[in-house]
């Protein structure tokens, strides 16, 4: 294996890939950026380990099963759920995408980010997929620029996930959260000056 984890000839593929397609430079760095990081999803990751640790460490049948079906969400199944990121959670993987449908189909990616979040809903750290242009290069630029460097919160950048109509499906957008305000924390109306 390369020092990436990327199998040599997966990465050799996705080099040529990235050298072969003409794009703006600024994106063929991203690119390479992104190969360079990348790791294949095998079993050596983190998000597996952790959930054999999760069925092994389970009590009972109901909680193995549980822990089971905690895998990675995709997230279309996320899209519109609160979730806190710290930019150090964030990983990128080589997808198993056909190169040649990505040299055909610019909005086909070969990356994807493997996120660990917290469910603002659930509170629980959860291993979360995406893929695509539009994602990937959203999270990236934010990690790139220091976004996650000072977080709002101690369990990271509050996001949801937007579901964006575009060509023949939706593209998924990672969106900063807002915060709802609580009634304590609406500013109070100003007194009347001239009610008594």
């Amino acid at each position: 294996m390369a020092s990436n984890d990327v199998a040599p000839s997966q990465m050799g593929e996705v080099s040529r890939w990235i050298d072969g397609t003409e794009m703006p430079p600024a994106v063929k760095v991203m690119m390479n950026i992104l190969l360079n990081e990348a790791t294949m999803d095998d079993s050596g990751n983190t998000a597996v380990w952790d959930i054999m640790e999760q069925i092994l460490r389970a009590e009972g049948a109901d909680a193995v099963f549980a822990a089971a079906n905690k895998g990675a969400t995709s997230g279309k199944d996320f899209v519109g759920k609160p979730f806190y990121l710290d930019g150090a959670d964030i990983r990128w993987k080589v997808s198993n995408v056909s190169l040649s449908k990505a040299a055909s189909d610019p909005m086909v990616f070969p990356f994807y980010a493997l996120l660990d979040i917290t469910n603002m809903e659930t509170g629980d750290v959860m291993p979360l997929t995406c893929g695509g242009v539009t994602f990937c290069t959203v999270l990236y630029r934010l990690k790139s620029a220091g976004y996650f460097d000072t977080p709002e919160y101690a369990e990271g950048q509050p996001f949801v996930i937007r579901a964006k109509p575009a060509g023949m499906g939706e593209v998924l957008i990672p969106e900063k959260y807002v915060m709802p305000k609580m009634a304590s924390q609406r500013a109070a109306k100003p007194a009347d000056a001239t009610s008594k």
